[in-house]
Parts: structure tokens; C-alpha cells; sequence
């Protein structure tokens, strides 16, 4: 990816991870070409590659609501949410050679490292309508959160030769940008049987391709990435069923959820989608409340290595993600 990256520049003018990786004959000039480059491992196989990546971070809403019903028919609300978010990413990628090269170059080790934070806000609107006593039906949109996101990174690079180590930083770079996510259309059915049984059905509707990214004064033009974004995603659709069983003070709850393809379909992931499958029990008693919830989500992505230009076979593999995730909720009338 540095050789690639390095086309058509000067070695003089090289900078950053590229320059050092040339410094370092990591990638070196191909002869009589103008600045085209290439890297050392070009017919020299067995190398061992590890990548290791930490993410950590949270999402917050704080929400601010009313609502109201006309003749026990029609139910009504808003909700202003404030939301803040907070996201770290560390990579570390090593490669190490099995065999000796002419170089002396045993191994590299590659961080990169970024974190953001940004706080934003939203607004959500939705109604619900009884037209007979066992039928509801809601409709509900909420607009799309504009965050305003302060972001700082930082990579640098450790190489290990036979006769000693190398070892450079670049200078950490700090990006001020707001973020606008999809609007989100929701519409809902749920059938209430008597007093021991609900069934429910919810459908989103959202365009991925919409969100944008744009500056608040770094002077930074987002304009490729939002092209990106148009380009890569498309309108997809999500559905989540479910159902509740009520005996006595005793709740039993199962759901299905259906999570449609963002990516459109020349892109590496146009398959990509995933599911949930969750179940509960519940327990009310006349002034508190114990809920149990289970949830199981699965997909598989393709991840990329590192990318470079369409005419090579992508570095990359499938990571298949799978979360189980146990709430417990206890609750207490006043």
C-alpha cells in the first residue's frame, strides 16, 4: 500500500509513513521508471502477518419528551434527544519475515491510532392509532442527528534489522467535522389479544447513502468521502417481530430482527446484513417490576487489510461477528 501510495513522487518528496518507509527500504524505486515503487516482499514469500485491533467507546441519548392521547384513540408524542458519542480505535499490524533478505529487515510493526468525541441532537415524532380495541398501528419519524465531532490521530512505525532498530512517529493531526446521519421512517402494527398475549410487527425505512460529513473549520474538503458514501450505500430496510405471553404477574417475550443490506451491489460487502434473536421473561408485581432480556447478533463482513487500486486481488478476509448480550432490569413504582 506504501509503494502504491508512492507513485509518481519524487523519493525526495516522499513524506509521512511513505517516506520513512522508503528511508528504510521497506519500498525502494523500481529502476528506470518515473517514481514507481515496490515493495521488498515482491517475490520474496513467507511472511507472517498479525493485526491486532482494540475499539472502545460509547453512544448517549438524553431525552427530553411529551405525549398525549385524544379519547383513548389516538396517542401522540415528541422527543428532543441530546446525544453524545465517544470512539477509540488501535491497530497495530506486524509483519515478520521467515527467511533472510538482503536488506537485514526481520520485521515492521505499523500503529495507527485515532478517538473522537462529539455531541449532537435530534428530533423524533410519532403517533399511534387504536381503531379498535385490539389493533394498533404507529408511524414515527425521527430526523437526522447532527453531531459535531472533534477527532485526533496519530500512526507511527517500528522496523527491526539483523544490525538494529528503526523507529518514527508522524506528527498527531486533529479534524473538526460535523456528521448528519439518515432520516428514519418507522411504521409499526401490534395486535393485543385480550390481556394475555401481543404480537407486534415494526418496519425502518432509511437511505445509508444520505449521511454526509462536512467541516466546521479545519478547512478540510469531505467532498471525496461524501462521494464515497453515495457511491457505496443505498436504501435499505430493517423488520423486527415479536411477541409477549402473559400468565398471572409471569411475561414471556421472543423476537426476530432483520437488519437489511446497506452497500450496494458492486460493492465487496453488497451481502452484507445480519440478524437478531432474543427472548425475555418478565415478572410485575403491583409496584415493581424484574425483566430478563437475551439477545443473539450475527453477521459476516469482509474487512480490508489495507486497500489498494481495483486492478489487484483486495488484502483482506471475512470476520464473522457474533454478540450475546444479557440485560436485567429492575424497576420500582412510586
Amino acid at each position: 500500500m506504501w509503494a502504491w501510495n508512492s507513485r509518481g513522487i519524487h523519493a525526495d518528496d516522499l513524506a509521512g509513513i511513505e517516506g520513512f518507509a522508503y528511508d528504510n527500504w521497506i519500498i525502494d524505486e523500481i529502476p528506470n521508471t518515473d517514481w514507481d515503487y515496490t515493495s521488498f516482499y515482491y517475490g520474496n514469500y513467507g511472511q507472517r502477518i498479525q493485526r491486532s485491533i482494540i475499539y472502545d467507546g460509547n453512544l448517549g441519548e438524553y431525552a427530553f419528551s411529551f405525549g398525549g392521547n385524544y379519547s383513548d384513540k389516538v396517542y401522540f408524542g415528541a422527543t428532543l434527544g441530546i446525544n453524545t458519542l465517544r470512539f477509540s480505535s488501535y491497530s497495530e499490524h506486524i509483519e515478520t519475515m521467515d527467511k533472510p533478505l538482503s536488506s537485514q529487515f526481520k520485521s515492521l510493526s505499523y500503529v495507527d491510532y485515532y478517538e473522537n468525541e462529539g455531541s449532537g441532537f435530534t428530533f423524533k415524532l410519532g403517533a399511534i392509532v387504536k381503531p379498535i380495541e385490539i389493533l394498533r398501528i404507529g408511524v414515527a419519524l425521527h430526523t437526522p442527528t447532527y453531531y459535531k465531532i472533534d477527532e485526533y490521530f496519530y500512526d507511527d512505525i517500528s522496523v527491526k534489522f539483523a544490525d538494529g532498530n528503526e523507529s518514527a512517529s508522524n506528527d498527531p493531526m486533529r479534524f473538526n467535522y460535523a456528521l448528519r446521519t439518515p432520516l428514519r421512517l418507522l411504521t409499526g402494527v401490534a395486535v393485543q389479544i385480550q390481556k394475555f398475549a401481543v404480537l407486534s410487527l415494526d418496519y425502518e425505512h432509511l437511505n445509508y447513502g444520505t449521511a454526509l460529513f462536512s467541516q466546521t473549520g479545519d478547512g478540510y474538503n469531505y467532498g471525496d468521502k461524501n462521494n464515497d458514501i453515495k457511491r457505496a450505500l443505498k436504501t435499505a430496510g430493517n423488520l423486527r417481530v415479536g411477541g409477549e405471553y402473559r400468565y398471572n404477574n409471569l411475561y414471556l417475550r421472543s423476537g426476530y430482527g432483520y437488519y437489511g443490506k446497506p452497500f450496494k451491489a458492486n460493492e465487496r460487502n453488497s451481502d452484507l446484513d445480519y440478524r437478531t434473536i432474543s427472548g425475555g421473561i418478565g415478572f410485575r408485581a403491583r409496584n415493581i417490576s424484574f425483566d430478563f432480556a437475551y439477545v443473539n447478533y450475527k453477521t459476516t463482513q469482509y474487512n480490508y487489510l489495507y486497500q489498494l487500486d481495483s486492478s489487484f486481488a483486495p488484502a483482506g478476509y471475512d470476520l464473522t461477528t457474533v454478540k450475546n448480550t444479557f440485560t436485567f432490569t429492575l424497576g420500582c413504582r412510586f
